[in-house]
């Protein structure tokens, strides 16, 4: 497993500001893959660190042209992502993610190379998170090379959400486990699952739920009826989610492959949960997005 700055001390010769922490010793190390992200952890001296990343390559080129790395420095600190690029660049320029060509990207400047690639970092907000989070398209990286010439890289976003969840499960410390009931009360659910070309329109729904001692419930329509189904989740007490709904379907047109109604349906999705509001997207097949408001 590679660990990103593992030896960033060496290499320079002084102390360097790391996304994971250096490792004094040989970890037991993990790794687990969430489509395009993958999710590493090392465990030495009784600590745990997780970080999540991804390595962006062109066609025909079989070394990778860059990598994202998601982590933190220390266990309470904030999210950071460090990118690695070829030292074939203009430093002067940094680099810059683009989510949304509408706003402003995140700017990122270079810290440091070695002959064989140059990383440069930011912080990476809650705001930013959640933007990654609930996008299904790429985003992209800029940057300059050497002559100054843009070089544009897509960044899949696949399994972004998941992988994000497993690494905050594992390397983030929660609250106490009685701090779980910082999340009951009542629920605005809102559920979206987008349009599939060309014959299965987009569905939209909202209802009303309960979280109680980390339990979550909530269902939609008249029970045993088409277009009727529940939400059923586990929220633990850092607020990660893990969800599934269940039901029947309603019109034709809104199904996936125009299923008739009453078709029984089950899926699952993951998400986070703050203390008033939060998100979760399906696992898997069509996208669907839900979005958690606390109402009370």
């Amino acid at each position: 497993m590679h660990r990103l700055f593992k030896n960033a001390s060496a290499l320079t010769g002084m102390a360097m500001i790391a996304v994971v922490p250096a490792l004094a010793q040989t970890p037991q190390q993990t790794t687990a893959r969430y489509d395009d992200w993958m999710v590493s952890c090392a465990i030495a001296a009784g600590v745990k660190s997780c970080e999540m990343s991804q390595s962006q390559s062109i066609q025909g080129q079989a070394t990778p042209v860059s990598q994202i790395t998601i982590g933190r420095v220390a266990k309470n600190e904030p999210l950071k992502i460090a990118f690695q690029v070829a030292p074939d660049l203009w430093l002067q320029a940094g680099l810059k993610l683009i989510i949304d060509e509408k706003e402003a990207p995140l700017a990122a400047m270079f810290r440091w190379c070695v002959p064989t690639r140059c990383l440069a970092d930011a912080d990476l907000t809650d705001a930013i998170t959640k933007k990654l989070a609930g996008r299904t398209e790429p985003v992209r990286l800029l940057w300059k090379d050497a002559s100054q010439r843009d070089i544009t890289i897509p960044v899949s976003l696949n399994g972004f959400l998941p992988a994000l969840n497993a690494m905050n499960e594992t390397s983030t410390p929660g609250p106490a486990a009685d701090d779980v009931r910082r999340f009951d009360g009542q629920w605005l659910l809102e559920s979206e699952c987008q349009a599939i070309s060309p014959s299965v329109l987009k569905s939209a729904w909202k209802t009303t739920g309960k979280i109680s001692n980390g339990q979550l419930s909530a269902k939609f329509g008249d029970e045993g009826k088409p277009g009727s189904g529940k939400f059923e989740g586990v929220v633990k007490p850092n607020g990660s989610l893990e969800l599934s709904v269940t039901g029947l379907s309603g019109d034709s047109k809104y199904n996936t492959n125009n299923v008739p109604e009453k078709t029984p349906y089950n899926w699952k999705a993951s998400g986070n949960l703050s203390g008033s509001d939060g998100t979760a997207t399906k696992i898997e097949g069509r996208f669907c997005h839900v979005s958690f408001s606390k109402s009370s």
